[in-house]
């Protein structure tokens, strides 16, 4: 390359190629600025005259600016390419700056886009990640929040990192949180303003389903029929154990000084009060008097509903219809075979046979 050097201009041009009257594209100094631009060269003096028109390309050293396209002739852009980009290739490019859609454009080419954001430390507290599509806020020392403000800069939107809380309303704004179909409908609203949660509607019937720790319906609230459904089997209240007694689900208990409870121990025992819920396949819809932090040791006790029971067959078979009360066996219940002693000692009713021996079969708890 042949470099001019004419007072404060700098021209860029082949070295095979004459300077000759035209115009030229070169790089000159003019207000302590390179611009890069048309130059024009007459023939009689061969010493260029910065251009008429505006430029394209500014480097300002004042400033520390770099100003790029405009001026109705080019948008300006930035290209950066990994060691194996192809410069003559823009779609090589991992990070590309265009001045003509006002866009950042980083990864491709085989990389995935990062963008990281520091705190004065220089250890990274805003992350953008391509690869996954996350953006991470926080970290080092920094819990990352997310702001929303209203259009006179007061804050209605918040997600706090550190607390895990997200915050929607406020500054005189309630705040609402809307779920919708892949059309477009809402069919779950939580209303900051009035406290309410509305479920379904555009269509669709709203339902609320509570699990157990295994994922299993428990509860469900159906807003199509108005039901209430629990899907566990018996109604049970809690009763405190006699102390050193254990009474495991499925046994027959009866009532004890203290309104306390204890397997049961004699037969057409009229103090007794059902079977400690929580046996087999069956476990207690509702749990009334539920109390958790008495520290006495408590069992629930099914008062009607279907349970499985201990039951003992050696004195009489039973089968599916018969009525059961207390065992001489102690927790157990046994076949009614004298009906004017079972009067107040009556558990319910079997819903399975049991032929011989001991077992747990399911039966209907209603106490006569």
């Amino acid at each position: 390359m042949t470099k001019v050097f004419e007072e404060s201009v700098v021209i860029l041009q082949p070295a095979t190629r004459p300077i000759a009257p035209s115009n030229i594209i070169g790089l000159y100094l003019s207000d302590n600025k390179f611009v890069m631009g048309s130059l024009v060269v007459p023939a009689t003096t061969g010493t260029p005259i910065p251009p008429q028109t505006k430029p394209n390309v500014i480097i300002e050293g004042k400033h520390g600016n770099l100003r790029l396209g405009g001026n109705n002739d080019s948008d300006g852009d930035i290209y950066l390419f990994a060691v194996d980009g192809n410069i003559n290739e823009h779609d090589t490019a991992t990070i590309h700056l265009g001045g003509d859609g006002g866009f950042i454009h980083l990864g491709g080419s085989g990389q995935d886009g990062d963008l990281f954001v520091k705190n004065a430390n220089g250890q990274n507290t805003v992350r953008l990640d391509g690869q996954y599509g996350n953006i991470v806020l926080g970290g080092d020392g920094q819990d990352g929040d997310v702001i929303v403000n209203n259009a006179t800069g007061q804050e209605t939107i918040r997600l706090n990192g550190e607390s895990a809380e997200g915050v929607l309303g406020g500054n005189e704004k309630p705040g609402y949180l809307y779920l919708r179909t892949s059309e477009g409908e809402n069919t779950i609203r939580l209303d900051g303003k009035y406290g309410n949660i509305a479920l379904g509607g555009n269509g669709q019937d709203g339902d609320i389903f509570i699990r157990d720790q295994n994922g299993t319906d428990t509860i469900r609230l159906d807003g199509n029929s108005g039901d209430i459904q629990l899907l566990n089997a018996d109604c049970a209240e809690e009763f405190e154990l006699v102390d050193g007694v254990v009474a495991a689900p499925g046994t027959v208990v009866e009532i004890c000084p203290g309104r306390q409870v204890a397997p049961s121990q004699s037969a057409y025992n009229q103090r007794v009060v059902g079977v400690v819920s929580g046996a087999g396949d069956y476990k207690p819809g509702i749990v009334l008097d539920r109390q958790r932090e008495n520290g006495r040791l408590r069992v629930p006790v099914a008062l009607m509903g279907k349970v499985f029971c201990r039951v003992d067959a050696q004195h009489e078979p039973i089968v599916a219809g018969d009525l059961l009360t207390t065992s001489p066996t102690s927790g157990h219940a046994m076949k009614v075979t004298s009906p004017h002693r079972a009067l107040g000692a009556i558990i319910g009713k079997a819903l399975e046979d049991l032929p011989q021996g001991q077992g747990l079969i399911p039966i209907l708890v209603a106490l006569q």
